[in-house]
């Protein structure tokens, strides 16, 4: 049997681990474009995989 997955779940959590919000998205879009999804409204330090963070979002920490 073979699965094949047309989206990806992206998944913003806390420092305990906890699960804070999550974002649904198909396989072609670009993880750096679902962060504002993931993070609107939160003002805290995003510590993030190399495929969320760009140049943008270096300068603005």
């Amino acid at each position: 049997m073979r699965w094949f997955l047309a989206c990806k779940l992206h998944v913003l959590m806390n420092h305990s681990g906890d699960i804070v919000r999550t974002v649904l998205s198909n396989r072609y879009t670009a993880d750096i474009k679902m962060v504002e999804k993931l993070v609107k409204g939160m003002t805290a330090k995003l510590n993030a995989d190399h495929g969320y963070i760009s140049h943008i979002w270096r300068k603005r920490s």
